[in-house]
């Protein structure tokens, strides 16, 4: 596994025809951009590499959805130039699979509200101070970082860790949050303006 070695390839790779899908919003225009902001550290890659080819990758930005992944796991490492920011109220809408929840458990309820209510971006250093972040590495150390703490992690009774991340979790979130969250954000959809900003923007 590496990281930010062959972002275009990745790119590239995910735009490819599929069996049942023979187009993709991966035009030209927006591999341009993620190559722009790529370049000027706002996007990454991670790739996964065999025999010395690429077999496989993802890439993206840690804005919106990719930031409700992000706190979606249960470790977080960042490079100093990332950036982490929920800015779907900037669309007329709101994080839809959980973020609510998750950041509040992470910054606590007012710099969520702050986080959320904004749409502001967040700076490696911030995020790292509030706890989004575990670890800020330089590039060239994240994924040997990453791997360290992975196999130490991988090194202890597999049914300890799992029952460590099961006391940790249980109580933490509730399937009613959740599904109350995602109802929020339809009425977004079907009572209020969201995505009217995207298609101004389209236009």
């Amino acid at each position: 596994m590496l990281a930010d070695t062959a972002f275009e390839a990745v790119m590239r790779g995910c735009a490819e025809a599929r069996p049942g899908r023979s187009d993709t919003w991966i035009n030209d225009e927006i591999l341009e951009l993620y190559a722009t902001l790529h370049r000027m550290g706002r996007a990454h890659s991670v790739e996964a590499w065999q025999g010395g080819e690429l077999a496989g990758g993802l890439y993206g930005v840690a804005l919106g959805g990719g930031a409700e992944i992000a706190l979606a796991c249960d470790i977080r490492l960042a490079v100093p130039h990332a950036q982490f920011a929920h800015t779907e109220i900037n669309w007329g809408m709101i994080p839809a699979a959980g973020a609510h929840q998750r950041l509040r458990n992470v910054v606590g309820l007012g710099m969520a509200k702050e986080i959320m209510f904004t749409g502001r971006k967040l700076e490696a250093e911030e995020a790292g101070r509030l706890g989004i972040y575990n670890h800020i590495y330089a590039p060239d150390q994240l994924m040997p970082e990453a791997m360290t703490m992975a196999s130490t992690i991988a090194g202890h009774s597999p049914l300890a860790v799992r029952q460590s991340k099961k006391v940790y979790d249980t109580g933490a979130y509730s399937e009613e949050d959740f599904e109350f969250e995602y109802q929020a954000s339809i009425e977004c959809y079907t009572d209020g303006e969201a995505m009217t900003g995207a298609k101004r923007f389209k236009k």
